[in-house]
């Protein structure tokens, strides 16, 4: 019985079909421009407009808006609470417009630099939810886009 299971389970793998998958391509630039600074003592803000060249660097395929208050735990450790809006450009239709909470902190990091970690559940201008994504930025592009994105 022992050995009957992992067999039967391999046979089971082996007869699955296989998955079709693709890979799409897409010459994009993203732009960021921030500005931080302290407001009283521990408290401090940023604004952030960061738009979203796609389609080949072709035109705006998204842009964010994002802004909001932090408190400095340490000279290196600050935690922020803010909002994002998101605009999703839709060729020949109503924009899509998703709001959502942004939450971040940064800190020190292995890499040289600070390493920057974002959350923000949101919801569209078509009322439904967003999903909730973390992106982590330590000096490398690794940010993720919404559902939305996606969908267009």
């Amino acid at each position: 019985m022992r050995r009957l299971l992992p067999a039967l389970s391999c046979a089971l793998i082996a007869m699955a079909a296989p998955a079709q998958a693709r890979t799409a391509e897409d010459e994009q630039f993203w732009l960021n421009l921030t500005a931080m600074g302290p407001i009283s003592g521990d408290l401090v803000y940023f604004a952030e407009i960061q738009p979203r060249f796609g389609d080949g660097v072709s035109g705006v395929d998204q842009t964010i808006l994002r802004g909001g208050l932090g408190w400095k735990l340490s000279h290196r450790v600050t935690v922020y609470q803010g909002y994002a809006h998101v605009v999703l450009p839709v060729d020949n239709g109503r924009d899509v417009n998703e709001e959502r909470s942004s939450s971040r902190s940064t800190g020190p990091s292995a890499s040289p630099g600070a390493a920057s970690f974002r959350r923000g559940p949101g919801w569209s201008s078509a009322g439904v939810p967003t999903a909730t994504t973390w992106a982590g930025d330590c000096g490398r592009c690794c940010a993720t886009k919404s559902r939305w994105a996606a969908r267009r």
